[in-house]
């Protein structure tokens, strides 16, 4: 049981989330000393994104069961392996608890209760793209990347700062990045039409090319510009694949392609903006997920059929 609960959210995946503040809370304090204050305030701030990624995984597929039993049978809920009274509890203790997170690290960092109202505007943002916005490939995709873009923005809300340029700008690549990451993923049923391919492919493409253009100190531009170049060319990659061989051949590897790329869009805006030491801890958040989610997310294993008595 409790295996397949973490299939159900996806448990490794969370590391990206969390990663994703990291990053906002390197840009926004990075050059202060981590003291006990800061360094509970950045473990709450963690759970909190890890918290409400797992609600948004587990809402989601509660919303898709009909979905699901016809596509995905094998899955948590479509399979019985997980009650979906179970699911829907779990989803909402985990807001809960995602929300309590974050307004408990706004408490440590600044006294202030709004780490509460940012992670309270995060789940919502969750709530409404699973519940609603996930059913129309734009909307949804604008609904998926604002919940990333929030969720970089979360340690401003945490330390009760306004966030600064890099941060803004982080927040903004982020979104374009993952509307385009997430309007490529629906065509993982349907052959995309070419000009949301293009579209798609566009958005992803734009924050690596500003990353490489933004003004940075000529130590950190060309460190900034070889993670741009790099996420890049692996985005154009997995757009030659899609023309060549059909957005629903090749969907779940291109849609895990652009999640990977996530870390290099992050471990960009890490080399151009914040002390380089904050590469550790997001590298140990994407180790750890490479590494777990093989065995966390890999498919149950096919049951023999009974045999027939002669």
């Amino acid at each position: 049981m409790t295996f397949d609960l973490l299939r159900l959210a996806r448990a490794p995946l969370a590391a990206s989330a969390a990663r994703g503040s990291l990053v906002g809370f390197a840009l926004l304090w990075g050059n202060a000393p981590i003291d006990l204050r800061r360094g509970v305030a950045l473990s709450l701030l963690l759970g909190a994104s890890a918290c409400l990624y797992w609600a948004g995984m587990v809402l989601n597929d509660l919303f898709d069961l009909e979905r699901d039993r016809r596509l995905h049978p094998q899955r948590p809920l479509p399979s019985g392996a997980v009650d979906a009274g179970v699911a829907a509890f779990l989803g909402a203790a985990l807001c809960v608890v995602g929300i309590a997170a974050a307004a408990l690290a706004g408490l440590w960092a600044s006294g202030s209760g709004a780490g509460g109202l940012g992670g309270t505007a995060l789940a919502a943002c969750v709530l409404l793209y699973d519940a609603l916005f996930k059913r129309w490939p734009r909307p949804g995709a604008a609904a998926m990347a604002g919940c990333r873009a929030l969720n970089t923005l979360l340690p401003a809300f945490v330390c009760a700062e306004a966030p600064p340029r890099a941060l803004l700008l982080y927040a903004a690549a982020t979104f374009v990045y993952v509307y385009g990451l997430t309007l490529l993923s629906t065509g993982e049923d349907a052959d995309l039409p070419s000009g949301s391919l293009v579209e798609g492919v566009g958005a992803c493409l734009l924050p690596p090319l500003c990353l490489a253009l933004v003004g940075t100190a000529p130590e950190r531009a060309a460190p900034a510009a070889v993670a741009a170049v790099l996420l890049a060319g692996s985005v154009l990659a997995g757009a030659v694949n899609a023309v060549g061989r059909g957005t629903r051949r090749v969907g779940p590897a291109l849609t895990r392609r652009l999640l990977r790329g996530l870390s290099l869009l992050d471990a960009g805006f890490l080399l151009a903006f914040a002390p380089w030491a904050w590469l550790a801890p997001a590298l140990a958040l994407t180790l750890a997920a490479r590494l777990l989610a093989p065995w966390v997310l890999a498919p149950p294993p096919r049951q023999a059929p009974p045999e027939v008595a002669h």
